[in-house]
């Protein structure tokens, strides 16, 4: 089943590839792009499409905003998610959404997404909206947390986010490592990153979030794998799914 879409990032080499990559399958027709949230709503009211690729990461209005916004229309796209999150942080995604796209692109995965979404509009249901509902309230339900409590040498400090460098998940506790010591909190890592909000934190491996204002220095390894310099003393890993985002977000690409 053939169908229209519409392609969303902020970024236009993102756009022009994924573009390509549907529209070669056969069975995309791409009926317009837009760069950012509000661009994307105008565009859906404009051309209508069948399905909207949208990318997680966006400034001021981020995917997970446009998808809330469309839940209240009564006849929405349907939300592939388009991020460059590693799969293990996907896996909630992929049963709140028809689909999701890994960054970056694999040809043969997005042409399987494409077959995999024909099949799901020849047969539509409210099933898949409404859990995307409950994530999406899920995701935006947490309060951001302007001080974090965090326990070390049996006592709870209040830790503002700009003094984290980086968070882990170890075997009992997540660790954050901020300006003044080292310290643990009962809250899981996806929990922590939920809580502080994007800007400035970044999943850059499955098992650690970094402050990207915190970065001293960028270590690239063979094998596209790379660490960053946080502070003085230590070092974070990234996994080579991010590498290309991190070095967007440090000006070096």
């Amino acid at each position: 089943m053939s169908f229209s879409a519409l392609v969303v990032d902020d970024e236009l080499m993102a756009r022009d590839e994924l573009t390509f990559l549907l529209e070669r399958t056969g069975m995309v027709r791409v009926v317009g792009e837009a760069s950012c949230g509000s661009e994307a709503l105008q565009a859906i009211a404009r051309h209508r499409p069948d399905v909207l690729f949208l990318d997680v990461q966006m400034p001021e209005m981020d995917g997970f905003d446009v998808a809330k916004a469309l839940l209240d229309q009564p006849s929405p796209p349907v939300i592939v998610f388009v991020t460059a999150y590693d799969e293990y942080a996907l896996q909630a995604f992929e049963v709140h959404a028809v689909d999701y796209l890994l960054k970056p692109l694999d040809p043969a995965r997005v042409e399987r997404s494409v077959t995999r979404i024909g099949r799901w509009l020849a047969q539509p249901g409210r099933e898949t909206l409404d859990r995307l509902e409950q994530f999406l309230n899920r995701v935006a339900g947490p309060r951001l947390l302007q001080r974090i409590p965090l326990d070390g040498d049996g006592r709870t400090v209040l830790v503002s986010p700009g003094e984290i460098l980086y968070a882990s998940s170890g075997p009992n506790a997540t660790i954050v490592v901020a300006a003044q010591g080292e310290y643990t909190t009962s809250l899981s890592l996806q929990e922590l990153e939920e809580r502080l909000g994007h800007e400035n934190f970044l999943r850059v491996h499955r098992q650690y979030l970094a402050n990207m204002e915190k970065v001293r220095e960028f270590i690239p390894f063979p094998g596209g794998t790379a660490s960053l310099a946080m502070g003085t003393r230590y070092q974070v890993p990234v996994a080579r799914t991010q590498v290309k985002r991190v070095k967007e977000l440090l000006g070096l690409d």
